[in-house]
């Protein structure tokens, strides 16, 4: 699920702007972009996101607007060392010279700040503006949660009402099977080696393997509880995802068993709303 919050403040008259976005993942991964002042505090902020926001790629970033370059300092005599290191490893392993400045510069003590670190009073500003940046991003998830779940509750609720049509073709289907099985009987209670119990045992596995009575209780009990669960407040992708795939049984079993045309262009009516459940699950944390 996409995700967005910012936030701003002063911080030893330094303006920052907190910046959080985020696109949907199976687990939590963050990149970070921080300025100097702030590159020792990303274990803190990263304690901060995991216990506020949930899983997802996030980008994290803290500009520093008015930043100095004369609060900046960069180690001249480790910038040509790694430069020379590089440039060997280069026409060793026969790469070309490419640009290598950005690189070099995001190598570790390249680059220092003559600032001192922030202050418990100064991080302790620094937390509350995070965790403004924080709230917004967890509002606008909430938001397009809520949409979310408005499109794909009408998907259930399509997939019931297809399932409470099946019942209209079912009289029907009912007759094909039963002209179906006199035409067996006559065909076999007709033959010289017909045997009474063999032929009850396989009439009576035919009619057990044709019933779809328990699909259909199963795939609306699947469905109200589909709709149970979308309406928790908690979050819950994962759980969504595993009652969807437990629906898609039932309407695939329900298709196999039905032999009967309007029940199957029923059944593809239903697979046709799940696909959609499914796409929009991808975007649910």
């Amino acid at each position: 699920m996409t995700g967005y919050g910012r936030s701003g403040g002063e911080i030893r008259n330094h303006k920052i702007r907190v910046e959080i976005k985020s696109v949907n993942s199976k687990f939590a991964e963050y990149r970070f972009r921080l300025p100097i002042l702030f590159r020792d505090k990303e274990f803190e902020i990263r304690k901060l996101l995991n216990g506020s926001i949930d899983r997802g790629k996030i980008d994290f970033l803290i500009e520093q607007a008015d930043a100095d370059l004369n609060e900046v300092q960069i180690n001249s005599s480790l910038f040509v060392r790694y430069a020379e290191v590089l440039n060997q490893l280069s026409s060793q392993a026969g790469l070309g010279r490419e640009p290598l400045i950005p690189s070099i510069l995001s190598l570790p003590n390249v680059v220092e700040s003559s600032e001192s670190p922030l202050t418990d009073e100064e991080w302790a500003v620094a937390e509350n503006i995070i965790k403004t940046a924080i709230e917004e991003f967890n509002a606008f998830r909430a938001h397009e949660g809520l949409i979310l779940a408005g499109v794909i509750q009408t998907n259930v609720v399509n997939i019931k009402q297809y399932l409470s049509q099946v019942e209209s073709f079912e009289k029907g289907r009912t007759d094909q099977v039963r002209l179906r099985l006199n035409r067996m009987m006559t065909e076999f209670t007709n033959r010289p080696d017909y045997d009474a119990n063999r032929f009850e045992q396989e009439l009576m596995y035919y009619l057990e393997k044709i019933d779809f009575t328990e699909e259909k209780i199963r795939l609306a009990k699947h469905c109200d509880y589909f709709i149970e669960k979308l309406n928790l407040p908690a979050s819950n992708g994962r759980e969504l995802n595993f009652i969807s795939q437990e629906m898609g049984r039932e309407i695939n079993t329900l298709g196999s068993k039905a032999q009967e045309h309007n029940i199957q262009h029923l059944v593809v009516a239903m697979k046709d709303e799940l696909e959609k459940i499914k796409e929009q699950l991808a975007n649910v944390v």
